[in-house]
């Protein structure tokens, strides 16, 4: 249970910063 739990917050992590640098990907790399 504990590991499915942390795999699964892992998953939601990477897809959620996947998601920010899409939306925002000219603004970061304006940045870089």
């Amino acid at each position: 249970m504990l590991v499915s739990a942390l795999i699964t917050g892992i998953a939601a992590l990477h897809y959620y910063l996947y998601e920010e640098a899409a939306a925002e990907g000219s603004i970061t790399t304006a940045y870089r």
